[in-house]
């Protein structure tokens, strides 16, 4: 599946075919986090479940960065040949199409800056919760629902979940519900 996380329907397209053959192979340059490919990708990462148990990787995960193309000569181990490449490039285009950064590639982030996978937080029921939700509204950005804490000790916000995902309104309006 060539460029599977721009696939309109690719997790339909990947349930489909999960059953016609025992080897599939998803290719894709980064375009966020809301969609079957980052899906998928986590797959090939050791994670725990929500009772604690933790499991190791279903899929076998293969990245090769630009300098590694020997089409692209030998990196040659400075900024140069990167220079080189991204004029004329805005920042949500060499997130994904040179650096492989799945955070930074969608165009409309909510929070560019914000890393999505430092640590995990607990929610606590002891603090009040937070729900802050950006719409999409229509544009190629996805929604972004954050829950969140905050820490009455420190005054730090405890973000304790987040999803970004390409829905329309109206299946947003009742996944928020």
């Amino acid at each position: 599946m060539d460029e599977m996380a721009f696939m309109s329907n690719a997790h339909a397209i990947n349930t489909s075919c999960a059953s016609a053959t025992p080897c599939r192979l998803f290719n894709s340059t980064p375009n966020g986090e809301g969609n079957e490919f980052y899906r998928m990708k986590r797959l090939t990462e050791s994670r725990k479940d929500s009772e604690g148990e933790r499991h190791e990787p279903e899929i076998k995960y293969l990245r090769y960065h630009w300098t590694e193309n020997p089409l692209y000569c030998e990196y040659d181990g400075d900024k140069r040949r990167y220079n080189q490449k991204i004029k004329g490039m805005s920042r949500e285009q060499i997130a994904q199409e040179l650096d492989i950064d799945y955070n930074a590639s969608v165009e409309g982030r909510v929070y560019p800056s914000f890393p999505s996978d430092t640590w995990d937080l607990e929610y606590d029921p002891t603090k009040q919760t937070y729900a802050w939700l950006d719409n999409s509204h229509g544009g190629r950005d996805p929604h972004a629902l954050v829950i969140a804490q905050i820490d009455p000790r420190t005054h730090y916000i405890d973000i304790i979940d987040s999803i970004f995902v390409n829905l329309d309104i109206t299946t947003m309006a009742n996944f928020v519900a």
